[in-house]
């Protein structure tokens, strides 16, 4: 009933006080396994009292590189599914002239206005920040403190993958980058999709152990906005999977309804119009880039 009632920001600020409470914590939650039983997002967070949950996914509906979002199907221009399909054919051996390394020489945004695509640049606020401030406008407002958690993020996945890296190195989501962290994310890409290659794909109930995914419902269904989980979605496309097991409601926003722009935090501190934001939304969406093919 509290879903029907409540619009979707009310119902986060609940769940996070929820959570301050002591009753549960998302991320640290083992998700509800509706796999085989319903493969409708909504309805699995309907019935899951605010628990995470997996379901099987088509792929063509993930969202990829967060404001990037380019689809994950094999025809989408994906340089992680184009580099893996070269691996795959043989034909890309190196990060040296991978579809990887032509995307980050070619998409270098001068600021998060351009990273986020927006076409009326000149009355936006994001001119002003760098791209690394980026948060979309349905989890926060972009700042200097989104940008500090965004190097601490890139900065501690570097760490995860042995590489003491600081975050300025780079971002798997646009150039530029290090050599050293352009090599670092080809050597992940190509590592994931031999082990897959070799024992399939295996998920576990830890805390990074699914493709994670937040619900974006529009006018005319729903997308899947990844993160995290790239690589791994990008391995699953060139290896020809149809769908993966997602895992939604790790975070507490788990749907994002295009209809309540209103009260989008960003929106709402007057970070982003309206327009501006459902302008990223709609490009999001439709998994269209912020720059021309």
């Amino acid at each position: 009933m509290m879903k029907r009632l409540l619009p979707g920001w009310l119902q986060g600020k609940m769940v996070a006080r929820l959570e301050r409470a002591g009753f549960f914590q998302a991320h640290r939650t083992p998700p509800i396994d509706f796999r085989g039983m319903l493969n409708d997002p909504l309805e699995a967070l309907r019935r899951s009292a605010g628990r995470p949950v997996l379901i099987d996914v088509p792929l063509s509906l993930c969202r990829s590189l967060l404001p990037v979002s380019f689809p994950c199907t094999r025809d989408s221009g994906h340089p992680l599914i184009e580099t893996a399909l070269g691996i795959l054919e043989g034909t890309v051996t190196s990060n040296a002239g991978s579809p990887l390394q032509q995307y980050f020489q070619r998409f270098q945004p001068a600021n998060l206005a351009e990273l986020m695509g927006l076409t009326d640049k000149h009355s936006c606020l994001a001119t002003k920040l760098s791209p690394y401030a980026f948060v979309f406008p349905w989890i926060g407002t972009p700042g200097g403190k989104t940008m500090r958690r965004r190097l601490g993020r890139i900065h501690s996945e570097n760490k995860a993958h042995h590489a003491k890296m600081a975050g300025k190195h780079g971002w798997v989501t646009c150039g530029p980058v290090s050599p050293e962290k352009a090599n670092l994310e080809y050597s992940r890409l190509a590592s994931l999709l031999a082990a897959i290659q070799q024992n399939g794909y295996q998920r576990t109930d830890d805390r990074d152990g699914d493709i994670c995914g937040i619900v974006l419902v529009g006018d005319d269904g729903y997308v899947i906005g990844i993160s995290p989980g790239q690589h791994r979605a990008a391995c699953l496309v060139a290896l020809g999977y149809e769908m993966a097991p997602v895992r939604i409601g790790h975070t507490r926003t788990r749907i994002v309804r295009r209809n309540e722009v209103k009260s989008w935090p960003a929106v709402r501190d007057g970070f982003y119009s309206p327009e501006q934001a459902l302008e990223v939304f709609d490009r999001v969406y439709a998994g269209r880039q912020p720059f021309p093919l």
